[in-house]
Protein backbone atom coordinates (compact mmCIF):
# COMPACT_ATOMS: atom_id res chain seq x y z
CA UNK A 1 0.00 0.00 0.00
CA UNK A 2 1.08 3.64 -0.83
CA UNK A 3 2.55 5.28 2.18
CA UNK A 4 1.50 9.06 2.59
CA UNK A 5 3.78 10.97 4.32
CA UNK A 6 4.18 15.01 4.99
CA UNK A 7 7.32 17.10 4.16
CA UNK A 8 8.40 16.74 7.80
CA UNK A 9 8.64 13.07 6.92
CA UNK A 10 5.93 12.38 9.15
CA UNK A 11 2.87 10.25 8.25
CA UNK A 12 0.07 12.12 6.99
CA UNK A 13 -3.31 12.81 8.57
CA UNK A 14 -4.32 10.21 5.50
CA UNK A 15 -2.10 7.48 6.00
CA UNK A 16 -3.10 7.88 9.89
CA UNK A 17 -6.36 7.35 9.00
CA UNK A 18 -5.59 4.50 6.80
CA UNK A 19 -3.41 2.95 9.18
CA UNK A 20 -6.65 2.42 12.10
CA UNK A 21 -8.48 1.29 9.56
CA UNK A 22 -6.08 -1.91 8.55
CA UNK A 23 -5.48 -2.62 12.45
CA UNK A 24 -2.21 -0.77 12.56
CA UNK A 25 -1.48 2.16 15.36
CA UNK A 26 -0.33 4.85 14.09
CA UNK A 27 2.26 7.25 15.66
CA UNK A 28 -0.24 9.56 16.93
CA UNK A 29 -3.96 9.94 16.65
CA UNK A 30 -5.62 11.31 14.00
CA UNK A 31 -6.96 14.54 13.80
CA UNK A 32 -9.83 15.13 12.29
CA UNK A 33 -12.63 18.25 11.64
CA UNK A 34 -15.24 19.84 9.70
CA UNK A 35 -14.02 23.40 8.99
CA UNK A 36 -16.59 23.88 6.33
CA UNK A 37 -18.47 25.90 8.86
CA UNK A 38 -15.32 27.89 9.50
CA UNK A 39 -14.99 28.58 6.04
CA UNK A 40 -19.09 29.36 5.33
CA UNK A 41 -19.31 31.51 8.33
CA UNK A 42 -16.03 33.61 7.22
CA UNK A 43 -17.17 33.81 4.09
CA UNK A 44 -20.92 35.06 4.91
CA UNK A 45 -19.45 38.02 7.14
CA UNK A 46 -16.89 38.76 4.07
CA UNK A 47 -13.48 37.76 6.18
CA UNK A 48 -12.58 34.96 4.65
CA UNK A 49 -8.86 35.39 3.57
CA UNK A 50 -8.36 34.64 -0.40
CA UNK A 51 -6.17 31.86 0.27
CA UNK A 52 -8.86 29.81 1.76
CA UNK A 53 -11.64 30.11 -0.56
CA UNK A 54 -13.24 27.51 -2.46
CA UNK A 55 -12.25 24.09 -2.79
CA UNK A 56 -8.41 24.74 -2.61
CA UNK A 57 -9.22 26.99 -0.26
CA UNK A 58 -10.62 24.20 1.90
CA UNK A 59 -7.93 21.77 1.53
CA UNK A 60 -5.29 24.22 2.16
CA UNK A 61 -6.76 25.60 5.32
CA UNK A 62 -6.90 21.92 6.90
CA UNK A 63 -3.58 21.30 5.80
CA UNK A 64 -2.07 24.75 7.34
CA UNK A 65 -4.09 24.01 10.41
CA UNK A 66 -2.87 20.23 11.14
CA UNK A 67 -6.50 19.34 11.08
CA UNK A 68 -7.24 15.95 8.76
CA UNK A 69 -10.47 15.45 6.45
CA UNK A 70 -13.18 12.84 6.79
CA UNK A 71 -16.05 14.30 6.49
CA UNK A 72 -17.88 13.88 3.13
CA UNK A 73 -20.80 15.56 1.35
CA UNK A 74 -20.88 14.67 -2.07
CA UNK A 75 -23.27 11.49 -1.63
CA UNK A 76 -22.63 8.66 -3.46
CA UNK A 77 -25.88 7.54 -3.63
CA UNK A 78 -28.88 9.48 -6.02
CA UNK A 79 -32.50 9.55 -5.63
CA UNK A 80 -34.69 10.18 -8.56
CA UNK A 81 -38.07 10.86 -8.18
CA UNK A 82 -41.01 10.43 -11.16
CA UNK A 83 -41.42 15.01 -12.08
CA UNK A 84 -44.86 13.88 -13.00
CA UNK A 85 -45.75 13.02 -9.58
CA UNK A 86 -43.09 14.65 -7.06
CA UNK A 87 -41.73 18.07 -6.74
CA UNK A 88 -40.00 20.07 -4.55
CA UNK A 89 -39.64 23.73 -4.11
CA UNK A 90 -38.40 26.19 -1.81
CA UNK A 91 -38.21 30.53 -1.94
CA UNK A 92 -36.30 32.75 0.05
CA UNK A 93 -37.85 35.71 1.71
CA UNK A 94 -35.32 37.94 3.77
CA UNK A 95 -33.79 35.23 5.86
CA UNK A 96 -36.78 32.46 5.56
CA UNK A 97 -36.72 30.04 3.18
CA UNK A 98 -40.19 28.42 2.43
CA UNK A 99 -40.33 24.77 1.11
CA UNK A 100 -42.89 22.61 -0.27
CA UNK A 101 -42.64 19.39 -0.96
CA UNK A 102 -46.00 17.56 -3.64
CA UNK A 103 -46.62 14.46 -3.16
CA UNK A 104 -50.00 12.45 -4.72
CA UNK A 105 -50.56 12.47 -0.92
CA UNK A 106 -50.88 15.74 -0.49
CA UNK A 107 -48.50 18.67 0.47
CA UNK A 108 -45.78 19.85 2.71
CA UNK A 109 -44.80 23.06 3.88
CA UNK A 110 -42.40 24.22 6.25
CA UNK A 111 -40.40 27.12 6.60
CA UNK A 112 -36.62 27.26 8.17
CA UNK A 113 -34.75 30.72 8.88
CA UNK A 114 -31.36 31.86 8.73
CA UNK A 115 -29.46 32.04 11.75
CA UNK A 116 -27.33 35.01 12.53
CA UNK A 117 -24.42 33.61 10.85
CA UNK A 118 -25.86 33.56 7.75
CA UNK A 119 -25.29 29.48 7.15
CA UNK A 120 -27.24 27.57 9.79
CA UNK A 121 -30.60 27.11 9.51
CA UNK A 122 -33.41 27.18 11.86
CA UNK A 123 -36.74 25.38 11.89
CA UNK A 124 -39.70 27.38 12.76
CA UNK A 125 -42.80 25.77 10.97
CA UNK A 126 -42.23 21.75 10.29
CA UNK A 127 -43.64 19.59 7.61
CA UNK A 128 -45.59 17.87 9.74
CA UNK A 129 -48.03 19.45 11.51
CA UNK A 130 -50.72 16.65 12.07
CA UNK A 131 -50.99 12.68 11.29
CA UNK A 132 -52.63 13.61 8.41
CA UNK A 133 -49.32 14.76 6.89
CA UNK A 134 -47.83 11.68 7.46
CA UNK A 135 -49.15 9.84 4.86
CA UNK A 136 -47.26 12.33 2.79
CA UNK A 137 -43.76 11.56 4.24
CA UNK A 138 -44.69 7.78 3.47
CA UNK A 139 -45.43 8.18 -0.51
CA UNK A 140 -42.61 10.64 -0.71
CA UNK A 141 -39.82 8.48 -0.03
CA UNK A 142 -41.66 5.57 -1.44
CA UNK A 143 -41.67 7.56 -4.47
CA UNK A 144 -37.59 7.32 -4.79
CA UNK A 145 -35.50 5.64 -7.50
CA UNK A 146 -32.02 4.81 -6.01
CA UNK A 147 -28.95 4.39 -7.93
CA UNK A 148 -25.73 4.89 -7.17
CA UNK A 149 -22.68 7.43 -8.22
CA UNK A 150 -19.09 7.37 -7.05
CA UNK A 151 -17.80 10.22 -9.57
CA UNK A 152 -17.99 12.44 -6.56
CA UNK A 153 -16.29 10.15 -3.85
CA UNK A 154 -13.57 9.94 -6.01
CA UNK A 155 -13.31 13.54 -7.06
CA UNK A 156 -12.71 14.58 -3.26
CA UNK A 157 -10.26 11.64 -2.93
CA UNK A 158 -8.02 13.50 -5.38
CA UNK A 159 -8.82 17.15 -3.70
CA UNK A 160 -7.89 16.27 -0.51
CA UNK A 161 -4.82 14.59 -1.03
CA UNK A 162 -2.48 13.74 1.73
CA UNK A 163 -5.02 15.46 4.28
CA UNK A 164 -7.33 12.80 4.90
CA UNK A 165 -9.60 10.25 3.27
CA UNK A 166 -13.77 10.64 2.60
CA UNK A 167 -16.04 8.77 4.53
CA UNK A 168 -19.62 7.65 3.13
CA UNK A 169 -22.23 9.82 5.05
CA UNK A 170 -25.66 7.62 5.04
CA UNK A 171 -29.30 8.53 5.26
CA UNK A 172 -30.70 9.33 8.54
CA UNK A 173 -32.61 6.83 10.20
CA UNK A 174 -36.79 6.68 9.85
CA UNK A 175 -36.49 7.67 13.53
CA UNK A 176 -33.90 10.35 13.16
CA UNK A 177 -35.43 11.78 9.99
CA UNK A 178 -38.67 12.18 11.65
CA UNK A 179 -37.43 14.16 14.38
CA UNK A 180 -34.66 16.01 12.32
CA UNK A 181 -36.34 16.56 9.20
CA UNK A 182 -40.05 15.85 9.16
CA UNK A 183 -42.03 16.43 12.67
CA UNK A 184 -39.55 17.87 15.11
CA UNK A 185 -39.10 16.24 18.61
CA UNK A 186 -42.26 18.42 20.19
CA UNK A 187 -45.11 16.77 17.20
CA UNK A 188 -43.29 13.42 17.11
CA UNK A 189 -43.24 13.06 20.56
CA UNK A 190 -47.27 14.03 20.46
CA UNK A 191 -47.96 11.58 17.47
CA UNK A 192 -45.89 9.14 18.91
CA UNK A 193 -47.63 9.17 22.68
CA UNK A 194 -51.12 9.49 21.12
CA UNK A 195 -51.03 7.52 17.96
CA UNK A 196 -48.19 4.63 18.52
CA UNK A 197 -49.91 2.03 16.32
CA UNK A 198 -50.14 4.83 13.66
CA UNK A 199 -46.57 6.06 13.72
CA UNK A 200 -45.17 2.47 13.91
CA UNK A 201 -46.70 1.59 10.76
CA UNK A 202 -45.22 5.02 8.97
CA UNK A 203 -41.61 4.08 10.94
CA UNK A 204 -41.83 0.77 9.12
CA UNK A 205 -42.92 1.79 5.75
CA UNK A 206 -39.94 5.12 5.79
CA UNK A 207 -37.36 2.07 6.56
CA UNK A 208 -38.97 -0.53 3.68
CA UNK A 209 -38.80 2.18 1.18
CA UNK A 210 -35.08 2.71 1.99
CA UNK A 211 -34.12 -1.12 1.61
CA UNK A 212 -32.68 -0.35 -1.85
CA UNK A 213 -30.53 2.73 -0.90
CA UNK A 214 -28.66 -0.05 1.84
CA UNK A 215 -28.50 -2.82 -0.96
CA UNK A 216 -26.53 -0.31 -2.94
CA UNK A 217 -24.48 1.11 -0.02
CA UNK A 218 -23.06 -2.39 1.14
CA UNK A 219 -23.27 -3.99 -2.33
Amino acid sequence: MTEYTMPDGLPSQRQRLLDVFAGRKPERVPWTGDLTYWQAGRAAQCTLPERFQGPEGLTRLHRETGTGRTFYVRSVIKGRRDPDLFDYQETREGDRVHQVWSTPAGELRAVVRYTADGVSLAPIEWPVKSLADLEAVCVWAEGVRYEPSYEGFHQSEQEWGDTGYPFMTVSRTPLAAMVATWAGVETFTYLAMDEPSAMERVLRRLREAEDPYWKLLVG
